[in-house]
């Protein structure tokens, strides 16, 4: 749905982004959370190289641009690893957590 509105829409290549607002609107959707879902849905089920950046929603139109959406999805990756590595630890050092462990 969302690939074929940025097809349709001419947003091919990352100039021609469209911004989240709009595609929210134009898809009666109620918020950008909506929006981000869709195209998360869309590439993991259906392989959509659906690209974002600050400046909207964008079919790629070239390798490079793949290739940086990629890096960006790689760098939030890396960066959610490491938001969750205290909590692995905890349970490293203090078992599974069966226990229900108070932390008072």
């Amino acid at each position: 749905m969302l690939k074929e509105y940025l097809i349709n829409n001419g947003a091919i290549g990352q100039e021609n982004a469209i911004p989240a607002a709009r595609i929210c609107t134009d898809m009666s959707l109620n918020n950008v959370r909506r929006l981000s879902e869709m195209a998360s849905r869309e590439r993991s089920k259906e392989g959509a190289l659906i690209c974002a950046t600050v400046k909207g929603y964008y079919m790629p139109s070239c390798d490079d641009e793949i290739r940086a959406q990629k890096e960006r999805f790689e760098k939030g990756i890396a960066v959610r690893a490491s938001v969750v590595r205290p909590f692995r630890e905890y349970f490293k050092r203090n078992g599974d957590g069966n226990g229900k462990k108070n932390l008072e």
